[in-house]
């Protein structure tokens, strides 16, 4: 099934005599060999072409995957519950490698999370949930 998101005018009329009307374009994504509606952000379209591909990317992947991602983002969050300050102290390291020119990467964080118990999770995992 070939997708395409296709764009779509959508009027907002004005609502009294001083208000100004005035059309958005919004999208929608639609089959090419059916020309059928697959998703519309249920009929108001998305704001962009993109958004409109990364909703239905998201909405294709299995239940499983979409649980095991949340799950991931919730073990983060309770581990800088756990460890007060922890957070700051990451981002002042990320500002401070960005203004030396310089990419903060997983190995940089697992050296400040050593001694941390990070209940199996990797300093990739916590770099891209923060």
């Amino acid at each position: 099934m070939a997708v395409k998101a296709r764009p779509f005018d959508v009027r907002h009329e004005p609502e009294d005599r001083y208000d100004v009307g005035w059309t958005e374009t919004r999208w929608r994504l639609v089959d090419e060999d059916t020309g059928e509606i697959v998703d519309d952000a249920q009929g108001w379209g998305y704001k962009t072409a993109r958004n409109a591909y990364r909703a239905h990317a998201y909405k294709r992947q299995p239940k499983s995957r979409r649980r095991k991602a949340a799950s991931v983002e919730r073990r983060v969050k309770r581990l800088m519950d756990a460890n007060p300050g922890l957070h700051d102290e990451i981002l002042a390291d990320m500002v401070i490698a960005a203004k030396e020119g310089m990419e903060y990467t997983a190995e940089d964080l697992s050296r400040r999370l050593e001694g941390i118990d990070l209940h199996g999770l990797t300093a990739t995992r916590i770099l891209s949930n923060l």
